[in-house]
Parts: structure tokens; C-alpha cells; sequence
């Protein structure tokens, strides 16, 4: 079955619920130079964020990531974290 992110939200909106545990939702986001997220209470659920190409700045809580094509950043839930292109 396919599947896409064509109608996601830019982000998730503050109180929506994670997926139930066990459930992986996947998609494929595309963003151009200048794109950010900011989420200083952290999200639900964890996100796996993989780059399959240019480059991203992943930051959660002190650590920060500088990521590349090929690489696996994952942000755990509840801590505030920050993302861009």
C-alpha cells in the first residue's frame, strides 16, 4: 500500500497523542535550506530522522548533531529539541 506525507501537518499541534506503542509511522519530507522546527516541550513520541540528502542541525536538550547524508539522528520524547535544514 502506498503511502505518503502529502497531507501531514508542517508540525504537531501541542496535545495531539502519539501513535499507540508498537506503531511506526514513516514518511518521506522534503524541506528546502531554512526550514526549522522548535519544540521547546520535546514531542510524544520518539522521531528517527534520517537524511538522505544535503545537510540538517538536530539539537535536543544540550547534545547537538550535525547530519548528513546517510545518517540517523533519533530525538527522544519529552525533552525539547530543535531541528533545520
Amino acid at each position: 500500500m502506498p503511502v505518503n506525507a502529502d497531507g501531514l501537518p508542517e508540525t504537531a499541534a501541542p496535545g495531539d497523542p502519539a501513535p499507540p506503542p508498537g506503531l511506526v509511522v514513516v514518511g518521506r519530507y522534503e524541506r528546502l535550506e531554512g526550514y526549522g522546527v522548535n519544540r521547546p516541550r520535546g514531542a510524544d513520541s520518539w522521531l528517527f530522522t534520517w537524511t538522505t540528502g544535503g545537510r540538517g542541525r538536530l539539537r535536543q536538550g544540550a547534545a547537538e548533531a550535525r547530519a548528513g547524508s546517510g545518517d540517523l539522528v533519533v530525538l527522544a520524547p519529552g525533552v525539547g529539541h530543535e531541528y533545520a535544514v
